[in-house]
């Protein structure tokens, strides 16, 4: 998970089921390597569209893993959690949620 990776696309789960799909204005997150650490640093650059709304995120923090398949980040007092949908070397499937009763989907390509 530790590097550099680019958004390629973002939509967001609403509570309903209902799928907002973005177009990316750009995207980049960055995982610091856990080594033997329980938290490790992020940072996550971000900004998208559609016809209904705007997304940007410009977010420093901590992350940990809580299990093979779930991240944690903290950003300040804050703690989000999100799940590692699929991870391979060069792409991740990353959904979470920053706004209560909205998931965030992000497919990520490894930089």
């Amino acid at each position: 998970m530790a590097g550099d990776w680019q958004i390629v696309t973002y939509g967001e789960i609403i509570f309903d089921g209902t799928l907002n799909k973005y177009t990316l204005n750009s995207g980049n997150i960055h995982f610091d390597n856990l080594n033997d650490h329980s938290d490790a640093n992020f940072q996550l650059d971000f900004s998208a569209y559609s016809d209904f709304d705007t997304v940007e995120y410009h977010l420093n923090g901590t992350y940990s893993r809580q299990a093979i398949d779930s991240v944690t980040l903290k950003v300040g007092n804050e703690a989000y959690l999100f799940n590692v949908e699929r991870q391979f070397k060069t792409d991740m499937n990353f959904q979470g949620g920053f706004v209560p009763k909205r998931k965030s989907v992000f497919i990520l390509k490894k930089k």
